[in-house]
């Protein structure tokens, strides 16, 4: 079934978005929702444009490929999405739209991904795609498989304050750092977005991670395989497995104005780091 001409051509015109190119990421879905999105007010158009651009970016040339959007997902965009102000929550929109674009007329999995999503503060998706993408530098071309479980635990993550405070930038004095800390790394282990997670000074992370010392106050956190899958989905890559995350070949874009923590290292990889460099003598 084709999208009505006359439904596509009001609506790219109250996106500014060309027409083709908005055919082709949408398809019929665009005729459930047409009306409502030429009614928005101005601010959730603007809103609704740059996450379907993003996903049209995210497609490239795969957008001359056939596939379709499930109305569901569309759905999930123009209630939710259109609200969205921040630049990486909207990546992250967009990431699922085109992840959705696929050619199983019945495949709705996104749209449980775009209501994750909408349950996310700012804080806890900046926080989320920080750690995957730590982690998938950190670990990338290792034997390691996440989707095994005793793997994921080998994976367990060091990453100082100062390091994530930076990539969070938040704006002094106006934003509680502790506080957004602590509602970000808890709220998305409550999600299931994270496993294991500690919070603190150097001593008590060395209680729960005994071969290590740390510099300072931080975090300790192990992936968990809904974060991975969700970190798939944003980005545009939802039709991976778990085993693809630390495959070098897969190349994640860093949006502008995050600054990915370079001080973070994976706790075992570093005890074994510092093990190699200082032997203990032979007795």
């Amino acid at each position: 079934m084709a999208v009505d001409p006359g439904t596509a051509a009001i609506v790219a015109s109250s996106l500014l978005l060309a027409k083709e190119p908005l055919n082709k990421l949408l398809g019929p879905t665009l005729d459930y929702f047409g009306k409502e999105i030429e009614s928005f007010a101005k601010k959730r158009s603007e809103n609704i444009r740059r996450i379907l651009q993003k996903a049209i970016k995210n497609l490239g040339s795969k957008i001359d490929e056939p596939g379709q959007v499930h109305p569901k997902i569309l759905k999930g965009i123009v209630l939710d999405g259109s609200f969205c102000d921040d630049e990486l929550t909207a990546e992250y929109y967009g990431g699922i739209l085109a992840s959705s674009r696929i050619g199983v007329s019945r495949d709705d999995r996104g749209a449980s991904f775009l209501e994750q999503v909408s349950h996310l503060s700012f804080y806890q998706v900046r926080t989320h795609f920080i750690c995957y993408t730590v982690l998938k530098i950190l670990f990338q071309g290792s034997q390691l498989n996440p989707g095994i479980p005793y793997d994921r635990y080998n994976m367990k993550t060091y990453l100082p304050d100062s390091d994530y405070i930076r990539s969070m930038a938040f704006k002094e004095n106006n934003e509680d750092s502790e506080s957004c800390r602590v509602h970000s790394i808890t709220g998305l282990k409550s999600h299931g977005l994270l496993s294991s997670t500690y919070i603190g000074e150097p001593d008590y992370l060395s209680q729960n991670s005994p071969l290590n010392t740390f510099p300072e106050s931080g975090l300790l956190f192990e992936p968990s395989l809904f974060g991975i899958e969700l970190y798939f989905w944003a980005t545009g890559n939802g039709h991976l497995l778990y085993e693809s995350f630390l495959n070098p070949e897969l190349s994640i874009e860093v949006p502008e104005g995050i600054e990915i923590p370079t001080k973070a290292f994976g706790v075992f990889e570093e005890y074994k780091r510092r093990a190699q460099e200082s032997p203990e003598p032979e007795p």
